[in-house]
């Protein structure tokens, strides 16, 4: 295992909801909570309307402040999510968490460390340096590859494809983390995200790679009409989100669905078994 030591500065970013989760973490103080921290595009400052919020909480070595008996701790995380939620009524994921000795031993697998040097800190009010021993579960990794390629291409292999914004937002965002999971099974170390589309898309012919930069002008034009009821039923504390989500989300627009039609769902299909067979 290989050890580094991380710098993480403060954010000083202009997102409302990254200032108000860091101003809850504040006055709660919670002393279980070794700190709070937000990766991804609010971390970067480029958010644009399809980004998500993705946060990190790394939990002190206290068997007090872990798991279901942390009331204190998971009463401000659910009530931090509903501040994910308000910023993006369509995401489907909460915080991601780790225990303080999850980084003698971190968990490569599972959020790349990658992820950490782009990081900023929302809580405590100051920059920290963590010192982390990376782990490299190489099947674990490849097995995350394969559940990932296995998701997409199951749209098209059953004939059945997002009806609603937050299932085709979910389709297409495992979509665009193919590249960065390919590369971490073809080279056995993680790269950012960002970088990771650029690297892999070497691997494969212009005609293969482009429903990826298809899908990410999708990215980029993202919207979606909203209305007050389905914002307010959308911003509801986990794990209700997620069920309204599935249910009340604002259905695909017409011009977002003839973008569908077709074999959209066909080429991202191939392009995912492609890089499967690229790595055998």
């Amino acid at each position: 295992m290989s050890a580094s030591i991380i710098n993480i500065p403060i954010y000083d970013g202009k997102n409302e909801s990254a200032a108000r989760i860091s101003r809850a973490f504040l006055k709660e103080n919670p002393r279980g909570v070794l700190c709070a921290l937000v990766h991804g595009s609010v971390a970067c400052g480029d958010e644009i309307p399809y980004s998500d919020f993705d946060g990190l909480v790394i939990f002190k070595n206290d068997a007090n402040t872990w798991g279901p008996n942390a009331a204190f701790e998971n009463r401000l995380l659910k009530q931090s999510e509903r501040e994910m939620f308000r910023f993006d009524p369509l995401q489907h994921h909460g915080w991601f968490c780790l225990r303080e000795s999850d980084l003698g031993r971190y968990p490569e697998h599972y959020l790349p460390s990658a992820v950490l040097r782009h990081c900023r800190v929302l809580w405590p009010d100051r920059e920290i340096n963590l010192e982390i021993r990376s782990w490299s579960d190489r099947e674990r990794i490849r097995t995350n590859f394969r559940t990932l390629c296995a998701n997409v291409k199951r749209p098209a292999q059953v004939g059945k494809y997002p009806k609603n914004m937050y299932r085709l937002k979910g389709v297409l965002s495992q979509f665009m983390l193919l590249p960065a999971l390919y590369l971490h099974v073809r080279d056995g170390r993680a790269v950012f995200k960002g970088k990771s589309f650029t690297n892999a898309r070497k691997d494969f012919t212009a005609a293969d790679w482009a429903i990826m930069d298809e899908v990410s002008e999708i990215r980029q034009r993202w919207h979606y009409a909203i209305g007050p009821f389905q914002r307010w039923i959308l911003t509801s504390s986990a794990p209700w989100h997620y069920a309204f989500a599935k249910r009340w989300s604002p259905m695909i627009s017409n011009g977002l669905r003839k973008r569908l039609a077709g074999d959209f769902y066909q080429r991202m299909a191939l392009l995912a078994e492609k890089m499967e067979l690229q790595l055998t």
